[in-house]
């Protein structure tokens, strides 16, 4: 495959694909097209939709030549059959829907993140203390050796330590 450095942050859609493509990014065409394929993509330049409908493009057809008419009548009778607008507002909705999930997911690893982020510190507390309280135990044990190693009873100076 013969390519080029993709300039600009890496797409996953891309960067997922496993064959041979060309992929062309309408937005990063220059404003000034010269070639007849850099032309005939402006068709799909979705800069130009129309602010009331995004599936209709603002395209002035005497702005291309002749050659590329029979494209312009296709894809304006594309948008004017219900069929294929009712497709298109479908894929919409789902596309729409997809995003919300997308959100909700993002939004639940974050909640989760920082749930597990919590329970990290928590258990870190907990070690904290349990490491306090066994040089507690220790030090008490140690205390009473010397007690009963100078000769009281176990039992008083457990009484005496503890209070």
């Amino acid at each position: 495959m013969h390519g080029y450095a993709i300039k600009g942050p890496r797409e996953e859609f891309i960067e997922s694909l496993t064959h041979d493509s060309i992929v062309v990014q309408i937005p990063l065409l220059k404003p000034s097209r010269q070639t007849d394929p850099e032309r005939l993509l402006g068709l799909f330049d979705q800069s130009q939709s129309d602010p009331g409908d995004a599936h209709v493009s603002s395209i002035v057809d005497e702005d291309y030549p002749e050659k590329f008419q029979p494209v312009i009548r296709r894809l304006m009778k594309a948008i004017s059959e219900p069929a294929v607008r009712d497709t298109m507002q479908v894929e919409d909705d789902y596309l729409g829907e997809l995003e919300s999930l997308e959100r909700a997911i993002a939004h639940r690893e974050d909640l989760l993140a920082k749930k597990d982020e919590m329970i990290a510190e928590k258990d870190s507390a907990l070690a904290e203390k349990d490491s306090v309280i066994a040089e507690q135990e220790a030090r008490l044990h140690r205390a009473i050796a010397a007690m009963t190693a100078t000769g009281v009873p176990e039992d008083e100076a457990r009484r005496i330590l503890m209070g």
